[in-house]
């Protein structure tokens, strides 16, 4: 039986983030990364079958995007 995993959520706003961060993974397996309509997911699996979900979204209206993706997070 799986343990329950501990979840957590870092959320930073304009003015109100670090100027540089780094985020290390320990025991990193395997990982993939889309793009969606308002930015770019990054998921991360883990030795211990456990996931990390990076959702990285633009501004309100903001899109420097040359081109459309379409519902699968493809160009």
């Amino acid at each position: 039986m799986r343990k329950k995993i501990a979840e957590s959520t870092h959320s930073w706003t304009a003015g109100n983030h670090p100027a540089h961060e780094t985020i290390v993974v320990e025991g990193y397996e395997r990982y993939w990364s889309n793009s969606t309509k308002t930015g770019h997911e990054i998921d991360i699996v883990r030795q211990d079958g456990s996931t990390i979900s990076i959702k990285m979204k633009w501004p309100k209206g903001y899109n420097p995007r040359l081109y459309e993706v379409n519902h699968r997070g493809k160009g």
